[in-house]
């Protein structure tokens, strides 16, 4: 297998990028692996790396992690918000980010995802 890297350095909008950056910070303190799904996933790989602009856009950020059960879960969540770029919001799974709203797919020893929605004006 052919392992094909990307640089990706300039490209992607800084908004985007800040979520990524404030996710990583607290899942690698954790030692939580993550990566981008779904739509946002597919734009990054066509547009950012093949110059094809998707047909259809998102507005979400879709990431999934690794996380060995509900105390992880909870510690990544903890995690997030202490940082105070995420707030909670009344759905466990959700946070406020400035003007994002985030949501998590709580974990059940698997692969769970966390879900990143921008405010309606903001542009990813």
């Amino acid at each position: 297998m052919t392992s094909i890297s990307y640089n990706l350095s300039g490209k992607v909008d800084s908004s985007l990028v800040e979520v990524l950056q404030g996710v990583n910070q607290v899942a690698t303190a954790l030692g939580i692996r993550f990566f981008v799904v779904g739509a946002m996933a597919r734009i990054i790989v066509l547009e950012y790396c093949h110059a094809i602009r998707p047909a259809r856009g998102t507005r979400d950020l879709d990431i999934a992690v690794e996380v060995d059960g509900w105390n992880e879960f909870h510690r990544l969540s903890e995690g997030l918000v202490a940082t105070g770029n995420f707030t909670a919001t009344r759905e466990p799974q959700a946070f406020d980010s400035g003007p994002r709203h985030h949501s998590f797919n709580p974990p059940l020893n698997q692969c769970s995802s966390l879900i990143f929605r921008p405010e309606s004006n903001a542009r990813l």
